[in-house]
C-alpha cells in the first residue's frame, strides 16, 4: 500500500500549476479555458464552465473547488489506515464546519431552512452531518443542542458555553475554529511519533502561523484583551508554545511581538509592517517547506498531505483567474503568492500589483448575510453595489473611511467580526490598488473554508 500511495502521490504532483502556467490561464481564450482546466486535472472545474461564453455552471466555484479537493482527498485516503486514515479524513472536516458556521448564521437571522441548504458544501461521502435535520431546528439553541448529540459533540460544547456567555457570533466562530485545530493536533501527534521530522514540520507551520497570525488580529485589529486572545488560540507543542504565546499576547504592539519572537523567526519576518505582511511571509515559508516534504522521500502520509495544502492552494489560485475572467477584469492583473496554500513554485519575493484605478475586494460584514456579498468594486471611494460593512482581511480606501462612501468600518473597528481565513488569502490576487487608497488586501469574498 505505501507504493501505492508514493506513486499516487507522485503522479498528483504534476497536476500543480507552476506560476508560468497559471499565468497563461488569464490570457487563455475562452473557449479553451475548459480544456486546460481538463489538462490539469480539473474536471470539477471545466464541467460547468461554457466553452463559449465563459459562464458558470448552476454550482458554485467554490463547491466545485472543494469537491475537487475531496475527489483527491478520497483517493489518497484510499491505501491508508488506523491514525493516518483517521487524520485525513478530519483534515477534510474543516469544510463540514464551515457548514455548521453557515447553518449557525441562518438561525440567527431567520434564513429559510431551503435557502441555506442550498449554501451548504456537498461532503459526499465525508459528510457525518444530517443537514436537513439541522437545517429545521427551531433556533440556535435548538441547532448547538442537536450538533452536541453529533459527531462533533466536543468542539460544539465549548463553542456553546462561548456563546452562552458572551452571546457573540464572533465568540461561536472562534471557539469553534479553535476547537477544530486542536482536534487536528491531537490527531497528527501519533502521526508525529511515528513519521517524525516530515510530517511534523507541516504541522508546525500551519499551527504556528495559524496562532500568530490570529494573536496579531485578534490583538491589534480587533482589541481584544491579552488573556481573552490566549484563551483563543490553538494549544500547541509546536515553536509557538502556550507559554509563548502568553508572553506574546500581552505586548502592546505588532512591533513588540515581533520582537518577542525566537531569532529564526525574527530573521524570517524581518521588514514586515503588518498583519497581512506576516501572514503572506510565513504561508512562503511554508509553501517552500511543504514543496520540499513533497519532492522527498518521507513517509506517504507526509507527502499526502504536503501535496494536500499544495493541491488547495493552487484551486485558489485557479479560482482567482477564473473569476477575475468572468468579471471581466484586465489580463494585467499580476499574481500574487498572498495565499497560505501552496504552489509548485514558490517566488522568493512578493510580487508587485499593477497599479490600476480600480480596487477590486472581497467585502464582508457583520451586519449582512454571511456570503451574500458580491465581489464589488470599489474606485475612487466609490462603491457600487450593496452598502459595504467590512473590509475582509484587509484596510479600507482612505476615502471611505472618512466617510467619503457607503459606511464602512475599518479594520480597527471589526473587533466583532473576524474574516473567515485566519487561513488564507487568494494566491492569485484580484485585488488592486485604487488612487488614494491604502494597499487593498488580497482575499476576496465566498472563500473556501478556512486552512491557513
Amino acid at each position: 500500500m505505501s507504493a501505492y500511495l508514493d506513486t499516487r502521490v507522485s503522479l498528483y504532483a504534476g497536476r500543480l500549476w507552476p506560476d508560468d502556467v497559471l499565468a497563461a490561464l488569464i490570457d487563455t481564450p475562452a473557449g479553451a479555458v475548459a480544456e486546460r482546466l481538463i489538462g490539469h486535472g480539473l474536471p470539477q472545474l471545466a464541467t460547468g464552465y461554457d466553452r463559449t461564453g465563459g459562464a458558470q455552471g448552476s454550482r458554485s466555484l467554490e463547491q466545485r473547488i472543494i469537491a475537487q479537493i475531496l475527489d483527491e482527498t478520497r483517493v489518497l485516503i484510499r491505501p491508508q489506515s488506523g491514525e493516518a486514515r483517521a487524520f485525513l479524513t478530519f483534515w477534510t472536516a474543516r469544510f463540514e464546519m464551515s457548514n455548521v458556521k453557515t447553518l449557525l448564521r441562518s438561525k440567527m437571522t431567520n434564513e429559510r431552512p431551503a435557502a441555506v441548504l442550498t449554501r451548504l458544501i456537498p461532503m459526499g461521502t465525508f459528510g457525518r452531518l444530517d443537514n436537513q435535520d439541522l437545517a429545521h431546528a427551531e433556533d440556535i439553541g435548538e441547532l448547538l443542542r442537536r450538533l452536541e448529540a453529533g459527531p462533533y459533540a466536543g468542539i460544539v460544547r465549548r463553542a456553546r458555553r462561548a456563546f452562552e456567555q458572551s452571546h457573540d457570533p464572533f465568540s461561536l466562530d472562534a471557539a469553534l475554529d479553535r476547537g477544530y485545530y486542536e482536534g487536528l493536533v491531537q490527531r497528527a501527534q501519533p502521526i508525529e511519533a511515528a513519521v517524525g521530522a516530515p510530517f511534523r514540520s507541516l504541522m508546525a507551520n500551519l499551527i504556528d502561523r495559524i496562532n500568530l497570525v490570529w494573536l496579531l488580529r485578534y490583538r491589534f485589529n480587533y482589541g481584544l484583551p491579552p488573556a481573552e486572545v490566549y484563551y483563543l488560540l490553538v494549544a500547541s507543542h509546536y515553536a509557538l508554545s502556550g507559554a509563548r504565546l502568553r508572553d506574546l499576547a500581552a505586548q502592546d504592539s505588532l512591533e513588540a511581538v515581533l520582537a518577542a519572537l525566537p531569532a529564526a523567526w525574527q530573521a524570517r519576518l524581518a521588514g514586515v509592517s503588518d498583519v497581512p505582511d506576516v501572514f503572506a511571509r510565513m504561508e512562503r515559508v511554508a509553501a517552500e517547506q511543504a514543496l520540499r516534504v513533497l519532492r522527498s522521500r518521507a513517509p506517504g502520509i507526509a507527502r499526502a498531505f504536503a501535496y494536500l495544502i499544495l493541491r488547495e492552494r493552487d484551486l485558489r489560485a485557479v479560482r482567482a483567474v477564473l473569476r477575475g475572467r468572468h468579471l471581466g477584469l484586465p489580463t494585467t492583473i499580476s499574481v500574487w503568492h498572498c495565499d497560505a496554500h501552496l504552489s509548485s513554485s514558490t517566488d522568493a519575493a512578493r510580487r508587485t500589483p499593477a497599479q490600476d484605478s480600480i480596487a477590486d475586494v472581497g467585502v464582508r460584514s457583520a451586519g449582512c448575510r454571511p456570503g451574500a456579498g458580491p465581489l464589488r468594486r470599489v474606485q475612487s471611494g466609490a462603491v457600487q453595489g450593496d452598502r459595504v460593512c467590512g473590509i475582509a482581511c484587509g484596510r479600507v480606501p482612505r476615502s471611505l473611511a472618512r466617510g467619503g462612501g457607503p459606511p464602512v468600518q475599518a479594520a480597527g473597528g471589526m473587533r466583532r467580526h473576524r474574516p473567515l481565513e485566519s487561513t488564507g488569502g487568494c494566491r492569485s490576487a484580484v485585488a488592486r490598488r485604487s488612487a488614494g487608497t491604502e494597499p487593498l488586501a488580497e482575499r476576496c469574498v465566498e472563500r473556501l473554508p478556512r486552512l491557513p
